[in-house]
């Protein structure tokens, strides 16, 4: 039986080579989470709770909903003491979960990588420096200090906790997310959108709920690659999100969760074992394709009916998105290079404008990179692109040099929500998910604790 020293060392050795096994079944089953873990991550889905999830929509039309949400924003311009009190105690918990993160962190973190810690707080302050320019100081300086708290949250439970208890608190507050909306579903009764279909959503408007159906999915089947007697519960959950998000009817939140599970699938092999299977979908795609053209417009047809999802909106459009942001880009004109300063484009004015041209209330760009764009600029946008894609190469090589699902499960989760960024603006947003992003980039730039020894 070797001493402790001469574990850590060999384990340290070891990672330097690239030679770590996975992590074997019983070490990953010991324990999910510490008491720590499952306290931080109970106190994290309350905070969403009161972030995000809306409980005062029960029994109201789409228009009363859109008209109630301008009037919100148009008294938060005028007194930011008019925030709803579950938004107050959203903020004042994501205060509190982050001094507790940073009083008892970690004595073993070591940063590793200077490209992804550099581009972080670069963007960080590129965000911050928009204050300068900012068409709205006010707007801006009330979204910094969201950023600022947030920013804390997100650095403490970086230091706080292991890449892996990260990794699996996500699942937890994913999982219970998606099981509290369902209930809510059962209990009060199914949300209807716009267009009279009926749409999985609960106390979450159903894009959202499939961005959490998402992570939980891609955190599933991460951990069902390991070789353990709970595989099959793993798989469940991966067929769970799956009808779960089917049940969203969320066409991106679809699409992100595939191309998620494709990414943690393939990322970490090696390139010859992950040439034939790659082959073979390339193949099985062009083959669909052929076959399609073979039914001439009746295979067009059919796959603009599963496009919409049983959805009756225009799928040309992408559900009134084009247009969105067209009005967007003709706002932006002449603030391309640096944007309005973060947090003050979406006024109560232009919120006004697109709802007397569109009809509809966006709140957003619905579309991550055209969000980025508007408030911190072209050059802010580069920075947080060049920082996705930082963090999600440093997560792919850590995935391959230690066999750990963790880090596939980052690199994975980052490609949804590039995917995702195409059609929503969750990930971006100052709100609960854009966490995740910036905390998987403090996550990777650290230097891999030892492995656990079984």
């Amino acid at each position: 039986m070797c001493d402790r020293e001469s574990t850590v060392d060999f384990m340290s050795t070891s990672l330097a080579a690239g030679s770590i096994p996975a992590i074997s079944s019983e070490t990953e089953n010991s324990r999910f989470l510490s008491p720590a873990g499952w306290g931080v991550a109970l106190a994290l889905f309350c905070m969403f709770i009161g972030m995000v999830h809306d409980f005062r929509s029960i029994g109201k039309s789409q228009d009363e909903v859109h008209a109630e949400a301008i009037e919100s924003v148009t008294r938060f311009e005028k007194d930011v003491s008019e925030a709803l009190p579950e938004r107050k105690l959203a903020f004042i918990l994501s205060a509190l979960i982050a001094g507790y993160c940073l009083a008892t962190r970690r004595n073993d973190v070591v940063w590793q990588s200077p490209l992804v810690g550099g581009l972080f707080l670069i963007s960080l302050l590129w965000i911050f420096s928009s204050l300068a320019w900012s068409v709205a100081p006010g707007m801006t300086v009330r979204a910094l200090i969201r950023v600022f708290v947030y920013a804390g949250l997100v650095f403490g439970l970086a230091v706080r906790f292991t890449p892996a208890e990260l990794c699996r608190i996500l699942v937890v507050i994913s999982t219970i997310t998606v099981l509290e909306c369902a209930a809510y579903e059962l209990v009060i009764g199914s949300h209807e959108s716009d267009d009279g279909s009926r749409r999985l959503g609960g106390t979450l408007h159903p894009n959202p709920l499939a961005r959490y159906t998402m992570i939980m999915g891609i955190c599933g089947w991460g951990y069902a690659k390991l070789k353990s007697a709970t595989r099959w519960k793993w798989i469940a959950l991966v067929v769970f999100a799956l009808v779960a998000i089917q049940l969203t009817k969320s066409r991106t939140g679809l699409a992100s969760c595939l191309a998620g599970l494709a990414a943690v699938q393939f990322i970490g092999q090696d390139f010859r074992k992950a040439f034939f299977p790659t082959v073979l979908l390339g193949l099985l795609v062009a083959g669909a394709l052929i076959v399609i053209g073979l039914r001439g417009d009746s295979g067009v047809s059919g796959i603009g009916s599963a496009a919409t999802m049983g959805r009756g909106e225009d799928v040309e459009s992408l559900t009134g998105r084009l247009p969105l942001w067209e009005v967007i880009l003709d706002q932006a004109k002449g603030r391309e290079i640096l944007g309005f300063g973060y947090g003050a484009f979406w006024n109560n004015t232009v919120n006004e404008i697109i709802f007397s041209e569109l009809f509809w209330y966006a709140g957003h760009s619905h579309n991550s990179y055209l969000e980025l764009l508007v408030n911190i600029g072209m050059v802010g946008l580069s920075l947080v692109v060049l920082l996705g894609m930082a963090t999600f190469v440093r997560a792919s090589k850590l995935a391959y040099s230690t066999s750990r699902p963790e880090y596939a499960i980052f690199a994975a989760i980052l490609v949804a929500a590039f995917v995702n960024g195409i059609a929503e603006s969750g990930f971006v947003l100052p709100r609960e998910l854009a966490i995740v992003p910036a905390l998987l980039s403090l996550a990777v730039a650290q230097k891999p604790p030892p492995q656990p020894v079984p």
